[in-house]
């Protein structure tokens, strides 16, 4: 019989060590040699990535390639991805530690570079060789930022030699099959990869490549995931029309994009924030995709819709005759899955393995509402879930409003355990795909031009309004919570705004000025497209937007949390917000951690942070008396 409890202390079985020991963070995916390898990060162990794999034909036999305490992770852009290789056997990693690279080999693990003043991704072995092409940076002294390039490692002696260099970044490198030309994108600053990334190729020859030939130009849409069909045929995403849609270029016949493989305002493009991120895949005669529309995903096998059970299938790789990917559901935790032809799909790894009845899990509701300049705005919305309790009738749930990174991203699809700690708990949460969100064409995400700080602030404030006016939630008990670049939508609300209760930022930012200061090469040309501005006109606008700036604006008890090793939103950011705050009696709770970046990854950390936002929200939404939880268990 279902009992009624306090929104907010229903008890549940999802707890804080659940979300954080059991969810492995899966990273890059390839298929070689008849197995499946992927890259999965483990709380439990520390946050160590361990390379692993299985055969195609036996998903369920994955073993371990990796041992401790070796960890692949690359950390180029910061944010790293493809951060090993397979090829005829061998598997060639970046070391978490060092940043070189290593091989595994049935002889154990062998260190390949000496290169302290570099850091590797995208790694692509040349067969019967000895050479590995790499997008590597590269530290200068005395330069404000690192170079990057394209480079050749000798694997015997493990020498690095630059052979292509000029453009601000590299990415996607791909080998024809015949190893004879490299295909591969780059662009400039101020430029991120969804605006003006270009396609190259260059020849392969004894003395590393040729001078590249462009393909693709400024009026072709920018380019993301190029992929050989045959030694002479690219397929790639470009948005040249308004949203990432599928193409085949013959390589000899320069020229501009035409006739689309996929269909119109289906969103195939990924923002390229990690180096592993794809969109299509080719498994001998059958072209899968996976994209989105209106924010619903939509995933094709030869242009027929297939897995429509999935919420998103991320990543997809051939295998054989089959595909692998990442699948994620509403009803259970993203999967690895290989899929065939047949409509035959088996399950080789969970993000976690968990037994609970479902009916703790809330499923997504993709919802639209008008923005504050009436344009439709897009979320995921989830209700309260629990299969033992209920609010009391009448009463709505409290609310967390949350924004995702990036900000050129978008919310998380799937069975999202941390999502459900919350949900289970009796709160509402609402996802919002905030202007300049993916997904939703160029269009969507140009909105966010010149306007961070603005609209997508005006967005999550909307939202606020559309749960309470819905009766979705509480209008007096609303949460806003976000992380980097959704933790900066955060602080802009709570100095702008008075429709939240209480707010959680997660290595958020807090003086532009700052950030400009110390950020990384990848985003030092962002700011100034998302406010608008260039590198002499910049500090007008830059005050204005940073929330260090508005702190007469805050009313709103916020707790903040940090990783004390975070490079790209240093922890002076979050430490210069706190002690303002303190200093003008705002309600302010503090965590940094030792050993975190950004985004945190070990278990004891993911733990305490959900701990302390809970009892941070509990108390500052007021959602009932210490008596009442301490009668219901958490």
């Amino acid at each position: 019989m279902t009992k009624h409890a306090p929104h907010g202390y229903w008890p549940s079985p999802i707890t804080g060590e659940l979300v954080a020991g059991k969810t492995r963070r899966f990273g890059h995916l390839t298929c070689a040699d008849e197995h499946v390898y992927w890259c999965e990060g483990r709380p439990e162990e520390e946050g160590r990535c361990v390379i692993v794999r299985a055969p195609v034909d036996a998903p369920d036999k994955h073993e371990d390639i990796l041992p401790a305490p070796w960890s692949a992770s690359a950390r180029v852009h910061e944010y790293g991805g493809g951060e090993f290789s397979v090829t005829n056997g061998r598997t060639w990693f970046v070391n978490a530690d060092d940043q070189d690279v290593y091989l595994v080999s049935l002889g154990g693990v062998s260190r390949i570079t000496r290169s302290p003043d570099m850091r590797f991704t995208d790694l692509v072995p040349v067969p019967d060789s000895g050479r590995v092409f790499a997008v590597a940076e590269q530290e200068i002294e005395g330069a404000h930022h690192p170079q990057n390039m394209i480079v050749e490692i000798d694997v015997p002696s493990g020498k690095v030699t630059p052979v292509v260099q000029g453009a601000d970044f590299y990415a996607q490198l791909r080998l024809s099959p015949d190893a004879r030309h490299l295909a591969f994108i780059a662009w400039d600053l101020p430029g991120m990869p969804w605006d003006n990334a270009a396609l190259f190729t260059a020849a392969v020859d004894a003395d590393g490549l040729a001078p590249p030939i462009r393909l693709t130009t400024q009026h072709d849409g920018t380019i993301f995931q190029p992929e050989w069909e045959d030694d002479t045929t690219l397929r790639y995403v470009s948005d040249v029309d308004g949203f990432g849609r599928l193409y085949r270029h013959h390589v000899s016949k320069p020229g501009p994009p035409t006739n689309p493989l996929t269909p119109a305002h289906e969103d195939l493009l990924r923002p390229l924030w990690n180096f592993s991120m794809r969109s299509h895949a080719r498994a001998n005669d059958a072209l899968w995709t996976s994209g989105f529309k209106a924010g619903e995903s939509v995933i094709r096998r030869d242009g027929t819709a297939v897995l429509d059970e999935l919420v998103e299938f991320s990543d997809p790789a051939p295998a054989a005759n089959r595909v692998a990917g990442y699948a994620a559901f509403s009803d259970r935790p993203t999967e690895l899955i290989i899929a065939g032809s047949d409509g035959t799909r088996h399950t080789i790894r969970t993000a976690a393995d968990i037994d609970l009845d479902t009916a703790y899990f809330s499923p997504a509701e993709v919802v639209q509402f008008p923005g504050a300049d009436g344009a439709e705005v897009a979320a995921l919305y989830y209700p309260p879930a629990n299969a033992a309790v209920t609010g009391a009738p009448g009463i709505a749930p409290p609310a967390i409003v949350t924004a995702h990174g990036g900000p050129t991203g978008m919310a998380k699809r799937g069975l999202i355990l941390k999502t459900q700690y919350w949900t289970s708990r009796g709160f509402a949460v609402l996802d919002v795909d905030y202007s300049g969100s993916s997904g939703y064409g160029r269009a969507y995400r140009d909105r966010l031009d010149a306007q961070w700080g603005v609209r997508d602030v005006a967005d999550v404030v909307a939202a606020a309004h559309w749960l309470a006016q819905s009766g979705r939630a509480d209008g007096d008990r609303l949460a806003i919570s976000g992380g980097s670049a959704g933790g900066y939508t955060v602080l802009m609300a709570l100095a702008t705004s008075t429709v939240f209760n209480a707010g959680a930022c997660h290595y958020g930012i807090g003086d532009l000025a700052q950030l400009l200061k110390f950020t990384h090469k990848f985003e030092a040309g962002y700011l100034y497209r998302l406010f608008g501005v260039g590198p002499d006109n910049w500090q007008e606008t830059f005050a204005a937007r940073s929330p260090i700036n508005l702190l007469d604006g805050f009313r709103t008890p916020t707790i903040f949390f940090q990783g004390a090793e975070d490079a790209v939103v240093p922890p002076e950011q979050s430490r210069t917000m706190v002690k303002a705050l303190e200093e003008n009696n705002i309600p302010v709770a503090y965590h940094e951690f030792e050993g975190e970046r950004h985004g945190f990854r070990k278990a004891e950390t993911i733990t305490t942070v959900l701990e302390k936002e809970l009892e941070f929200f509990r108390t500052h939404l007021k959602l009932g008396e210490p008596e009442a939880a301490a009668s219901t268990p958490s």
